[in-house]
């Protein structure tokens, strides 16, 4: 159990650790393959879109109302500040 979450642990730093590696190599792409920035970011951006990650403007916040239905919360609590 414990190698397990070792593993799992592992990957997803990995996948962190990439996704913030990432842009250092799309600038020796540019460089070397002479494409513009906007390739690039279609490439990433058609990437995420075919992985379930849809562009940040696309993603909808949490509505209000739902922190409200939240059933964590103690009945009769208030979200304000007191």
């Amino acid at each position: 159990m414990r190698r397990s979450l070792a593993l799992l642990s592992l990957q997803h730093a990995l996948i962190h650790a990439q996704g913030a590696l990432l842009p250092l190599v799309f600038v020796r792409i540019v460089e070397e393959f002479e494409v513009g920035v906007d390739a690039i970011g279609l490439v990433v951006g058609l990437a995420n879109l075919l992985n379930g990650q849809p562009p940040a403007r696309l993603r909808s916040p949490r509505p209000a109302s739902a922190a409200a239905d939240d059933p964590r919360r103690p009945p009769g609590s208030s979200s304000g500040p007191a």
